[in-house]
């Protein structure tokens, strides 16, 4: 007798929205190859760290941290973060290798997730991906094929749920599509910036030196950055996927010779080669429903979170909804600022510089961050006792005049946190 799910099989399977195909067995193969690919980005990724003395400048030199709202991590001593950076570094070995493949994954994806949240200052685009990255591939068997494992273990599994691997594939879709979104701005479209100012500052390059200064070069790289992000994942799942794949190789090795966008390039340029994945079916499965539903919350998650940017306004100017949007490289912004701090009983007052208490590197963040410089205002607050608190600041967008960012006549001290706008930002 047809029970009532498989009724419900049937009438999804009869409409538009059929999801059967995610539950479908496939090869999994491609992914465990992916998985050693993955696994070598994480290890250079952490080593970056190591070599670069990048523990040291962001962990232990600075005094204060920026957290992000509502979300506010405990501080542990900087040293500690030597231990934390050697265990992703194990960890990253051991899933390359195929060993612990879950326990790795798992312990790799929190302590990253620890590092990525701990300091606003330091959020990367990048870093972000990797960590949505990491989150699917925790619940994958990816030990099994290419491994340590398998040379010990006869009965491997060799197959897995079409969707481990169409997630991952959306979640780089994802990437590119907002990258698109993000371009959709009267600078970029009509004046070729910030474009027009990173290609002047290499016109020291051989041979394409030269071409970097004129405008046209500009709207090229503009409209051919708009154009790629809007259509890299269609030719990919097209036949002319061949095509695409130099494409991409082109762009994002071009991007990170001239841009220096650390390990981004190499994370895309590497997830796009699993478009080549055998999608044949091995073996027929039914919907599980509560994971659907988990998958759907995913990617209706992943699809909304970064158009919260709508319910702001001037989104390259105040910045609210900009992180985990994927506005990757579409501003150029630089700022000053200082605080100007009045005592309620004696009416002194009296400039405090933010790097007298922050980094340079965190001085320069704060600069444009409104988040940021409410927080560092709070700071302020407690550090000097029953004051107010105004900033002076200037910000210039895109190589614009430099233009009053924060406005002076309010005291900073007396708001408050919130995802609603910002009072204090003046207009651009």
């Amino acid at each position: 007798m047809e029970s009532k799910w498989d009724h419900i099989d049937k009438l999804i399977l009869g409409s538009v929205l059929n999801f059967k195909f995610l539950f479908k067995e496939i090869s999994n193969k491609s992914l465990c190859l992916y998985r050693i690919g993955f696994g070598i980005l994480l290890q250079i990724l952490v080593l970056r760290f190591f070599f670069k003395g990048y523990i040291e400048k962001y962990f232990i030199e600075p005094k204060f941290f920026f957290k992000y709202y509502p979300f506010y991590l405990s501080n542990i001593n900087g040293e500690y973060f030597y231990i934390l950076f050697s265990l992703m570094y194990l960890f990253s070995v051991l899933i390359t290798i195929g060993l612990f493949y879950k326990f790795s994954m798992i312990s790799f994806t929190i302590l990253f997730t620890y590092f990525h949240f701990y300091d606003i200052a330091y959020y990367l685009n990048h870093y972000y991906l990797v960590n949505l990255i990491c989150f699917l591939l925790c619940f994958q068997n990816l030990g099994e094929n290419y491994s340590v494992k398998s040379h010990f273990t006869k009965n491997r599994i060799t197959t897995t749920k079409a969707y481990h691997l169409y997630l991952i594939l959306f979640q780089i879709s994802i990437v590119y599509f907002f990258g698109f979104v993000a371009k959709l701005k009267s600078d970029w479209l009509f004046e070729a910036l910030p474009v027009s100012i990173w290609l002047k500052q290499k016109l020291d390059i051989p041979i394409l030196g030269y071409f970097f200064q004129f405008q046209f070069t500009s709207y090229f790289v503009s409209y051919f950055g708009l154009l790629f992000d809007l259509c890299i994942p269609f030719i990919l799942i097209s036949k002319y996927k061949n095509y695409g794949m130099i494409l991409a190789f082109l762009f994002h090795l071009s991007t990170s010779i001239l841009f220096q966008i650390g390990m981004f390039p190499y994370i895309m340029l590497f997830s796009i080669f699993l478009f080549y994945s055998n999608f044949e079916t091995i073996r027929e499965n039914n919907i599980e429903y509560k994971k659907l539903i988990l998958i759907l919350l995913y990617v209706i998650f992943q699809i909304l979170f970064p158009l919260r940017f709508l319910f702001y306004k001037n989104l390259s100017w105040r910045e609210e909804g900009f992180r985990f949007s994927w506005n990757i490289m579409v501003i150029e912004k630089r700022g000053s600022i200082e605080f100007k701090v009045i005592d309620k009983k004696t009416k002194k007052e009296f400039l405090v510089s933010p790097k007298n208490y922050l980094t340079e590197f965190q001085s320069f963040m704060l600069s444009t961050q409104p988040d940021m410089i409410l927080e560092f205002a709070k700071f302020l607050k407690k550090e000097f006792g029953d004051v107010e608190i105004y900033a002076d600041s200037f910000v210039s967008l895109n190589g614009q005049e430099s233009k009053r960012f924060i406005n002076p006549k309010i005291d900073l001290s007396l708001e408050q946190e919130s995802f609603k706008p910002k009072n204090f930002i003046l207009k651009e």
